[in-house]
């Protein structure tokens, strides 16, 4: 995990530059954008990091995305990021208490990421190294 800020704009940023388009995931719905999304955008080269009141932290960057799963294990939901190229360069960020899940994209469709909005006031920034439409790449990673 660095200890360094990351420069990732955070949704207010983007919303006020007029860049991004937001969807928020309805709960019921989680198990299966994750899914889809996971398979859709598996390889793409993403960033994590953690915004808090106090600024970002930047858990990992441009790794390849692995998979994005959610379970609901001993009465708490949770939210897995995984990345990492090889098996033993994987890297799994966990979110406890998930309460929102938003996709982002440009107005022009492509791409950005996910925020992933936790109960303790933090959220969770999945970032892809560069927004695009997944029908542009033919099978490149982002």
């Amino acid at each position: 995990m660095a200890n360094e800020k990351h420069e990732m704009k955070t949704e207010h940023e983007r919303v006020a530059e007029g860049a991004a388009v937001i969807r928020e995931i309805s709960r019921d719905e989680w198990r299966e954008f994750l899914d889809s999304f996971s398979r859709q955008h598996e390889g793409w080269l993403v960033s994590v990091a953690v915004a808090t009141d106090r600024g970002q932290l930047v858990e990992t960057e441009n790794r390849p995305l692995v998979g994005i799963t959610t379970d609901h294990a001993d009465g708490r939901d949770r939210v897995y990021i995984q990345v990492g190229g090889r098996p033993d360069e994987h890297v799994t960020h966990v979110i406890t208490e998930p309460t929102h899940i938003r996709f982002r994209s440009t107005g022009g469709g492509a791409h950005e990421g996910l925020d992933i909005v936790a109960a303790d006031g933090t959220t969770t920034v999945l970032r892809f190294r560069a927004p695009a439409r997944p029908e542009t790449l033919d099978g490149l990673a982002a």
